[in-house]
């Protein structure tokens, strides 16, 4: 059944979330669109260990291509210009991920898991992105990087640490 709260809800997303946070300061919760509160409480918990994936992937991402590029393009440079930006991304993300983690402690819970998710991304886009830049005969394939992560989490968020 429709109520005027369903209804701005479906209507005015915006407005109504003024609206029920004007309801439980004023404390009449028997006015609360309460199915449709519970749903967005649900889901702001979700966006916390997504943001997390999503800075787990970017450092991996860029960590996968500097050791590709440092260990078989050009290892005989100390560091490839082309890792410089790689470089500035991994240390803004590292700093990002560990702000989701001191706001959302129990994360840590989750961080193998996240990062096992966030590794296949990564994996993914390394190849693709990798690959535009290469020859025919030097294509990446899923084989071209190890199958599980081979860094554990205290190294992908450490500041000082990079492969070798």
């Amino acid at each position: 059944m429709d109520t005027p709260n369903n209804n701005l809800y479906e209507t005015d997303y915006y407005q109504w979330t003024r609206q029920q946070s004007e309801l439980i300061r004023q404390r009449r919760f028997d006015e609360l669109d309460l199915n449709n509160l519970a749903e967005e409480v649900a889901d702001m918990g979700k966006s916390e260990p997504r943001s997390l994936t999503s800075e787990l992937k970017t450092i991996l991402l860029h960590l996968l291509k500097y050791d590709y590029q440092t260990r078989k393009i050009n290892p005989g440079l100390p560091e490839p210009y082309d890792c410089r930006d790689w470089l500035d991304s991994i240390g803004r993300a590292r700093d990002d991920a560990r702000d989701i983690l001191a706001d959302n402690p129990s994360l840590k819970q989750k961080q193998d898991k996240l990062t096992v998710t966030a590794y296949k991304r990564a994996k993914t886009l390394a190849i693709k992105e990798m690959n535009r830049y290469l020859l025919p005969q030097q294509q990446l394939t899923s084989r071209s990087f190890p199958k599980v992560c081979p860094w554990s989490f205290e190294q992908i968020i450490d500041d000082d640490w990079l492969p070798s």
